[in-house]
């Protein structure tokens, strides 16, 4: 419950024009990203039983057998300068590397304490972003954070 409600104060903002509070853009896409990634994380758990690095790069090629045909059907445009191309490898790498590790931790570990502890990764993100790219987060959204984190943490200590 504390990790529920965390997260709930995590995601509202302040409306600046009404000076009201509301959900933050989106949320119905986090939601349907959360239900994915936890059926990924199940998913990615039973592939590991025989061997996660196969099922780290079936993954990857799984992706691209999906992504092509997307990125042909709309066509977008590729706006990236030389700036963000080194950001965009290291994205990549950096997303390989997490689901490697998510890999290796579900063939190892209980995956309903592997989940929840990965399950960790929006509350870095809230403060990475603070930190990196200076992005303000109000009292509420930190206390959601701390919250978060909390109920986190007691869910995989049981």
């Amino acid at each position: 419950i504390i990790a529920i409600a965390g997260s709930l104060m995590a995601v509202i903002e302040k409306d600046p024009e009404s000076n009201t509070k509301k959900l933050t853009r989106g949320i119905g896409l986090a939601a349907g990203s959360a239900v994915l990634v936890g059926i990924y994380f199940i998913t990615m758990d039973r592939a590991c039983t025989f061997h996660p690095v196969w099922a780290s790069i079936i993954t990857r090629v799984s992706t691209l057998i999906v992504l092509i045909p997307v990125v042909m059907f709309t066509k977008p445009v590729l706006n990236t300068g030389k700036a963000q191309l080194g950001f965009l490898v290291f994205m990549g790498l950096m997303d390989t590397s997490a689901a490697f590790c998510f890999a290796l931790a579900a063939s190892r570990g209980m995956l309903s304490q592997v989940a929840v502890i990965s399950s960790l990764y929006p509350a870095v993100t809230v403060i990475l972003s603070t930190i990196i790219a200076k992005e303000r987060i109000r009292k509420i959204q930190g206390a959601g954070v701390f919250l978060a984190i909390t109920g986190i943490t007691l869910i995989s200590a049981f």
